[in-house]
């Protein structure tokens, strides 16, 4: 059978590896090679970042416990942190004025939301 919340984990985990090894490649390292921003930006942004990866492997890792526990507050709370990643994604183009080509990382998480809405409706 199929489990919506191992479905939602093994989703999330692509989704963080892209931002690892993509991500990593070609939003990081550029801001990492970039001397003309001041040292406080430079370094915020890559705090940020490293946020990012860590709350994307952790909330792949709750969906996974999710599925093997079967305790749905699990899911809750990664399915939280999909929905935040989700909706600011999904938001932030269209308030910036840029297309999703340009910023089309929150639909990434939209999968993960319908799995964990699936998991927590199935419960």
């Amino acid at each position: 059978m199929l489990d919506p919340f191992m479905i939602a984990g093994v989703i999330m985990f692509l989704n963080a590896c892209l931002h690892t090894f993509v991500g990593g490649k070609q939003i990081a390292q550029p801001v990492v090679e970039n001397r003309t921003l001041p040292i406080a930006v430079r370094e915020t942004m890559l705090y940020c970042w490293h946020v990012a990866t860590w709350s994307l492997y952790a909330s792949a890792i709750g969906f996974a416990y999710a599925s093997w526990s079967g305790d749905s507050v699990w899911a809750v709370a990664s399915g939280l942190v999909a929905l935040g990643f989700a909706a600011i994604g999904v938001i932030r183009p269209l308030v910036r004025d840029v297309t999703y080509r340009v910023l089309p990382q929150g639909w990434l998480f939209v999968p993960v939301l319908m799995a964990t809405l699936w998991g927590l409706l199935a419960g």
